[in-house]
């Protein structure tokens, strides 16, 4: 079946312009801590009616911020999420040229994605992640092993509102429901921690939610595809893991009017 969701991918590329690359800090493999490994050969293929991969690097703009989110992590991030500084000293953008990045490389993803999610076909969408085994410095859950899946739609554990957080973006029997699926595949799976979800789905899920649609942000933990040491995925455990969860995404979409 075509699963009648937009699938978006903001954080899968490795890819730096030269201009930019030039001014950065980090080297390749440094580079490589920001790019959320096996998102791409996870999600990247599935059978929906639309997947939206991001064609550079988060360090170059974020898409998965507000495109008015400043300081050290906001659109265009200052430092990554291990601390270090992402640019050399004097070489960090100023507002022309973080002007610059958002016309290029951002407004058109959003754009994009706006008009996707304007088809009566698509129901839903889906912004895909990965995230390291042990949460990093600079994370919620710092120094603490995670769990295979993480489900968010900015409510609490169990996938309810809560207050302090503002509206959900899918409705709680619907995510407790995909929680239950994705544990009876074999993952393990926490709904809103560490993470409730980003920009994608907070702004987006509210439009869908109306019309009966639903946004979800989805990480899928690294260990369960790349070897120690490796720094690559395996080929092999990401199809794996990929067709595990296309099945339980397959009942989810018969779920929806």
């Amino acid at each position: 079946m075509t699963l009648p969701f937009a699938i978006t991918l903001p954080h899968c590329s490795d890819r730096v312009p030269s201009d930019i690359k030039s001014t950065l800090m980090l080297d390749d493999t440094q580079i490589m801590d920001s790019v959320d490994l096996g998102t791409a050969e996870i999600f990247g293929h599935m059978p929906a009616e639309a997947v939206l991969s991001a064609s550079w690097c988060r360090l170059v703009v974020d898409l998965n911020r507000d495109h008015r989110q400043r300081g050290e992590r906001g659109v265009v991030p200052r430092f990554d999420y291990e601390g270090r500084s992402v640019y050399l000293p004097g070489s960090g953008p100023d507002e022309k040229e973080l002007a610059r990045r958002l016309d290029r490389y951002y407004f058109p993803f959003h754009q994009e994605l706006t008009e996707q999610l304007n088809r009566t076909d698509i129901k839903g969408l889906l912004d895909c992640h990965s995230m390291n085994p042990v949460g990093p410095g600079q994370a919620p859950d710092a120094g603490m092993r995670r769990k295979d899946i993480v489900l968010s739609n900015n409510g609490n554990v169990m996938g309810e509102e809560d207050a302090a957080l503002g509206e959900i973006t899918c409705p709680g029997p619907i995510m407790r429901e995909m929680k239950a699926l994705l544990e009876n595949a074999g993952f393990s799976v926490l709904l809103n921690s560490p993470y409730t979800g980003g920009f994608i789905i907070g702004h987006y899920g509210p439009k869908l939610m109306p019309r009966g649609g639903l946004a979800v942000q989805i990480e899928v933990n690294q260990d369960l595809y790349v070897d120690a040491g490796a720094g690559r995925p395996s080929p092999e455990k990401t199809a794996g893991v990929g067709a595990g969860i296309l099945k339980v995404l397959e009942r989810v979409a018969g779920l929806l009017p």
